[in-house]
Order: C-alpha cells, then structure tokens, then sequence
C-alpha cells in the first residue's frame, strides 16, 4: 500500500532517518530530523507529522504496535472476508485516523487536529485484486490534507 501526499512542506534535501526508507511516499517525508535549505537541523512538526502519522496509522495493522494494540487498521477483518462492505472498510479507515488525536497535546489538537475526514472514495478491481483509497482531511485550522492510496 502506497499513499501519496499532495500538500507535505517538506524540502526535498531532507535525508531519512528511520525505517520507513523501503516506503517512499511522494510529498512524506518520514524524517524526525532533518537538515533545511539553510543547513540548519529541524525536527518535523506542524501537518507534516499530521501526513506522517495518517499514512503510518493506515500502514499498521491493529494490534501490531505493543504499546497500544487499538493503532492500526484491522486488515485481519478486512482482507479475504466475502461479507465486507465499503461502509465497513470506511467505518475501520476513519476509526484509525481519528485516533490521532488522542496523541496530540492540546496546543497541537487546537491547530492540527484532525477535524474531519472530508471525503473518502474507494475503486476496487476485482481483476487484479487491487484498490485505490483516495482520503481528504481537513484540520482544526481548516487545512486540508490529500492523500492516495
């Protein structure tokens, strides 16, 4: 699964410091750290640790992450089930985005919380067993957030 972000401020100088360097998202960078145009050092923060965390909750599976096993998706219930239907898989995608907001302190939560999930478009192709998962958020302060998968 691939998910593309459209609005990320990222520079493209910024170097990968975690694990994530095998999953490139376009516009992600999955960086804690990274080095500006002007050389200087920047932790991520802002909506690109919004992105971050959406795209990695939406990569992780329920259960998956010990510290808290209600992160993630739960692919368990979603994948080789006949009885699944698109309001489900919609249902268990904006549970698991949502639940971002628990981690973000009060000034984050005011600014960048994730206010709703504005749009959420789904194209199955029973053929090659693939699909395409377009979401839209928009934050507290009213920005949007696009994302692909």
């Amino acid at each position: 699964m691939t998910f593309i972000a459209t609005n990320s401020s990222y520079p493209a100088t910024a170097f990968a410091t975690n694990w994530n360097t095998q999953k490139p998202v376009e516009g992600v960078a999955f960086n804690d750290i990274y080095i500006d145009a002007g050389g200087n050092l920047v932790t991520v923060g802002s909506v690109d640790d919004v992105q971050q965390s959406v795209v990695q909750s939406l990569w992780m599976w329920r259960g998956e992450y010990n510290f808290d096993v209600f992160l993630g998706v739960p692919y368990n219930l979603i994948l080789g089930n006949p009885d699944i239907t698109e309001s489900l898989i919609r249902y268990y995608l904006t549970n698991s985005i949502l639940l971002i907001n628990d981690f973000l302190n009060k000034t984050q939560l005011a600014e960048y919380g994730i206010k709703e999930i504005s749009s959420m478009t789904f194209n199955f192709n029973g053929t090659t067993r693939t699909e395409q998962t377009t979401i839209t958020i928009t934050l507290n302060n009213g920005q949007s957030i696009n994302l692909s998968a």
